[in-house]
């Protein structure tokens, strides 16, 4: 006999077509701001309030939006980069890294090491196209050559 928890709200479904959150909490405060009575006359009066209503949730929106997309747009950048070696032999990494450098001297390869294997990468790229070009050369040199996907921090 096998018991299995009941589905947590949100995990179960893969659809987000419900989601809705209301950030209006974390929303700063604006203070009021009196205004001159002649400014108040430029105001259009004959409107109804649904419409300023429809124009400030919009606007709102916008608003989350962009600064949504700010905030990641800040950090990093999606971009590519020529893998010519992976492996756990640091020893065997930096004799790669040593052979790409007496084929490409004007290159700069980067050691790196992530857990737990080592890695020795070309180039930061912007788009698959402008990496492609190098990719070639390198590919007839070392053929397990591979474009990745990387971030490129900015």
């Amino acid at each position: 006999m096998a018991g299995c928890a009941g589905l947590m709200p949100g995990k179960g479904s893969k659809t987000t077509a419900g989601y809705h959150e209301d950030l209006s909490a974390w929303r700063p405060e604006l203070p009021a701001v009196e205004t001159p009575a002649d400014t108040l006359a430029l105001q259009p009066a004959d409107l109804p309030d649904s419409l300023y209503q429809e124009v400030g949730s919009r606007l709102n929106y916008l608003l989350d939006t962009v600064a949504a997309f700010s905030r990641q747009a800040n950090r990093y950048i999606e971009g590519y980069s020529i893998q010519i070696f992976t492996g756990d032999s640091r020893a065997e990494a930096r004799e790669r890294m040593m052979d790409f450098l007496r084929s490409f001297p004007d290159s700069e390869p980067k050691l790196t090491f992530e857990q737990p294997n080592y890695k020795v990468r070309i180039g930061r790229y912007y788009s698959r196209l402008e990496a492609y070009a190098f990719y070639r050369e390198v590919r007839r040199v070392f053929p397990k050559a591979i474009l990745v996907p990387v971030r490129i921090y900015l």
